[in-house]
């Protein structure tokens, strides 16, 4: 049973009216007759549009390996370079360890430098003194004394 249209309406895209429920009688497909879409463009060429369904299908395939395999690649260049920036963070440490000792080296061997310039100081001061005091134990052995004049001239005597 076909629904019939009132006589103004005129209907401008005819291939619609196949698939129209109210067009469609019980029973029946939902398919234009092959006639129908023999005569128009292959919008309804079910065979032609499923090829090119599947090669669109192929062709995102192709497109999502080809994305795939260039994650993977730069997953990997990630990975490598992960692994260099952890080596030379590795590097870093090592150097400032290395810097540290060498920085304890240096001050302790200058604390050293100093301690032995000190103890250079006291070793000839020491040497002085007692230089100082052999020289007077020298003079009070041979007894000799000076005596300063008002006038401002030296006597010795021995005694």
């Amino acid at each position: 049973m076909v629904a019939q249209e009132p006589a103004g309406n005129k209907r401008t895209h005819d291939h619609l009216d196949y698939l129209s429920p109210a067009r469609v009688p019980a029973g029946e497909h939902r398919h234009p007759p092959l006639s129908h879409a023999a005569n128009r463009s292959d919008t309804f060429n079910i065979p032609a549009r499923l090829d090119a369904l599947e090669n669109d299908v192929h062709e995102l395939r192709q497109s999502q390996a080809a994305h795939r395999a260039e994650r993977e690649v730069t997953m990997a260049s990630l990975s490598r370079l992960e692994i260099m920036v952890q080596d030379c963070l590795l590097g870093v440490e090592a150097l400032n360890r290395d810097i540290a000792r060498s920085i304890s080296k240096i001050k302790a061997e200058r604390a050293n430098q100093s301690r032995l310039r000190i103890d250079a100081l006291t070793v000839s001061e020491r040497q002085g003194r007692a230089h100082e005091r052999w020289f007077r134990m020298e003079l009070e052995k041979s007894q000799v004394r000076r005596h300063i004049q008002s006038d401002g001239s030296e006597t010795r005597s021995v005694e």
